[in-house]
């Protein structure tokens, strides 16, 4: 017999899918019981005043949400949303659009249920902030991210690691690799070429550390990220 909590919680938006006319079901990363899936009824059904809840839906928006939540369903019950910070730029800035794009596609990747979810959760939402009120440097944010979610998980590279991983001419990137747990924020220009190497060089370590992550298979983002200060 199924049992349900109600549990009020913060969460971090990563997709939905429609579901009927008006309902929807979502993925969402919450700050109590990790990575979930809830179903949203009657969320895109126009109230008096001509408004619905969908745009609270989108990706990397931060809720506090109520929850019916049952340990042996797959999918819980969403039965209230409210948005805890209004983005100004990450849903209408071009390239902040392809870094959202690609950052949830991460976070699906590697985010689970049974994560420790509290430090990566408050991580997580900082940074996503930040990205959304930052407009330099948006590439070693990005990166910045990717980074220490992964050493959150339990998987962090030291320079020895990308000096073997790293391709021979781009040696001298292991520092800017290492740097990149501790800031976001970096003087070192990067050519294309080296934004190449330095994706495809963490996408590898991941891909080897990190179980079920299969990387990233946005490819037609990329050319927004290369050309990205």
């Amino acid at each position: 017999m199924s049992y349900y909590y109600n549990i009020y919680t913060e969460a971090i938006v990563l997709r939905y899918i429609n579901y009927g006319d008006n309902s929807l079901i979502a993925r969402l990363y919450t700050r109590e019981n990790g990575l979930i899936s809830c179903i949203a009824k009657g969320v895109k059904k126009k109230s008096k005043k001509g408004t619905s809840k969908i745009s609270y839906f989108l990706p990397l928006n931060i809720c506090n949400i109520n929850l019916y939540y049952s340990p042996d369903k797959e999918i819980h019950l969403l039965s209230d949303i409210h948005l805890v910070y209004y983005h100004q730029s990450l849903h209408i800035h071009f390239k902040k659009i392809a870094y959202t794009s690609l950052l949830t596609e991460f976070l699906l990747g590697v985010l689970h249920e049974d994560n420790q979810p509290y430090a990566i959760f408050d991580f997580l939402q900082s940074k996503i902030i930040q990205l959304d009120q930052q407009n330099e440097q948006l590439l070693p944010l990005y990166l910045h991210i990717l980074l220490n979610t992964s050493g959150y998980l339990g998987y962090q590279a030291d320079e020895k690691i990308w000096e073997n991983l790293l391709e021979p001419k781009y040696i001298h990137l292991k520092s800017y690799l290492h740097d990149l747990y501790y800031t976001s924020s970096q003087n070192y220009t990067l050519t294309e070429d080296e934004k190449k190497a330095i994706l495809s060089t963490i996408e590898k370590f991941m891909k080897l550390h990190i179980h079920g992550f299969k990387g990233l298979q946005s490819t037609s983002i990329w050319e927004v990220i290369y050309s990205s200060p």
